[in-house]
Formats: structure tokens, C-alpha cells, sequence
């Protein structure tokens, strides 16, 4: 029973990536009696494609490059906004909202491109060259080691039997990020 199941899970997972490959040599020989035929109707200028690494934070990649491609239709130069810096801030945001609500919402590293409106509002932004957010020589952003310890402080903060916050936590929230994505640019 479980030989004859493992073998037609086999024969419908090869049929799903045959009808792939198929379609993408469709695509691939760009058009002929079965194919597609593209063609730029529209090409708008944008920012580099960037690299968000190990980390959750493709909304503020993409809400970045948003503000940057506007800049260039707008007919300004474009600044590198560093993406990181909105991460820091969202995340200090976050963690504030998950000890006021007692553990009752998200802590995470997803967002929404709404965030990164909401950072720049709130607190501006940075030049990528002022804020990177790559600590101890790495190259790519790698976050699931910081939000497992974040969310480890805060629910460590949430659990506290003292009866009342200390100041201490928002500080070791604060360690945390610049040990993780670098200290935070001066003021």
C-alpha cells in the first residue's frame, strides 16, 4: 500500500514538473505556434536589483526601491536608502507593541511596504553607506539567529514576575540590534 502511494505521488510530482519545463522552453524559444512573444512596450528606469539575503525583510526591499525608482521618475537623483535601517526601527517599533500588548501580536521579521512609509515618516532614513546593517564582515543579511533572540527577551520580559517593566528590556532589545545589524547611526 504505502510502495503503490509513494509511486503515484512519484508519477504526479514528475507530470507537475514536466508541464514546467515545457512551459519554460515555450518561453524560452519566445514564440512559434505554441509560444510566447514578448515584447517592452514600456521600459521605466529603477533602481539595481538588491540581495536581502537570509532575511525576512523583502518588504522593506521592495518598498526601498519604490521610493528610489520614484526619485528617477521624478527627475531626482536617486539616494540608497538603506533598507536595514528601516528593519532596526520597525523592529524596535515591534517589540515595544509586543510587550504592551502582552505578547498578543506578530513579532517577526515580515512587515508590509506600509512599514517603510511609516519609518521614513516617523524617523527618516539613512544612505546605505551610513547604515548597512552587516555586522562582523558578513556579506548577506541573516536574521533568524536575531528574531529567535529578540522574541526570546520579549517573551522573557513578558513572563517577568516582578510585577512591573524595568527599563532594562527596551535596552536589551536595543543590544540586541546593534550587536545584530550594527550600531545605530549617530544623530
Amino acid at each position: 500500500m504505502r510502495r503503490g502511494l509513494l509511486l503515484l505521488l512519484t508519477v504526479f510530482m514528475g507530470i507537475g514538473v514536466y508541464a514546467q519545463d515545457d512551459l519554460i522552453n515555450k518561453v524560452k524559444d519566445n514564440g512559434g505556434e505554441d509560444g510566447f512573444n514578448f515584447e517592452i512596450e514600456i521600459n521605466l528606469d529603477a533602481t539595481e536589483v538588491k540581495d536581502q539575503g537570509s532575511s525576512g525583510t523583502c518588504w522593506s526591499y521592495c518598498s526601498t526601491s519604490f521610493i528610489e525608482s520614484e526619485m528617477i521618475r521624478m527627475g531626482k537623483e536617486p539616494v540608497d536608502i538603506s533598507e536595514m535601517y528601516t528593519v532596526r526601527m520597525c523592529y524596535q517599533d515591534k517589540a515595544d507593541k509586543y510587550v504592551r500588548l502582552h505578547g498578543l501580536t506578530n513579532f517577526s521579521q515580515g512587515g508590509a511596504i506600509a512599514d517603510a512609509f511609516y519609518v521614513i515618516k516617523k524617523y527618516g532614513a539613512v544612505p546605505q553607506e551610513a547604515y548597512t546593517g552587516l555586522v562582523l564582515g558578513e556579506e548577506r543579511n541573516r536574521h533568524g539567529e536575531m528574531e529567535t533572540v529578540m522574541k526570546n527577551i520579549l517573551d522573557g520580559v513578558l513572563k517577568n514576575k516582578n510585577g512591573t517593566l524595568s527599563p532594562a528590556w527596551r535596552a536589551t532589545i536595543d543590544a540586541s540590534l546593534d550587536a545584530y545589524l550594527g550600531d545605530y547611526p549617530g544623530e
